[in-house]
């Protein structure tokens, strides 16, 4: 579970995300990360996996869950002081059919991309 220093909660954090912050995708993927830097010690995260994804709750929930997972198996490796929202979006006509295994990879090379993993 993620630690609660660890979480967007609030939603004009959010809005600070998106509005402020500095948006990376990949052309073939349905993850999106929105990074704005904080002036707390902490990074934290908030996770948005909308009806746009899967019209089933159960579908959205399951990919929040694998998200948040990821990225608190990462939270050590990450640079403190961001807010990230991370927001999964589906790219497939078959919204049933999802990959559950591909979005962690994304995840993953998008927190790369970002340069927010320490070396």
């Amino acid at each position: 579970m993620l630690p609660k220093k660890n979480r967007l909660t609030k939603k004009k954090d959010f809005e600070k995300a998106y509005q402020k912050g500095r948006k990376f995708f990949l052309k073939s993927g349905d993850v999106i990360i929105n990074i704005a830097e904080n002036d707390k010690l902490d990074t934290r995260a908030g996770f948005l996996v909308g009806k746009s994804f899967s019209g089933k709750a159960a579908y959205r929930n399951k990919m929040k869950r694998t998200l948040r997972e990821v990225f608190h198996q990462q939270l050590k490796n990450i640079k403190p002081g961001f807010d990230i929202v991370i927001s999964c979006k589906s790219n497939n006509q078959n919204k049933e059919q999802i990959n559950y295994t591909e979005a962690p990879r994304q995840l993953m090379k998008l927190l790369e991309k970002s340069k927010l993993l320490k070396k």
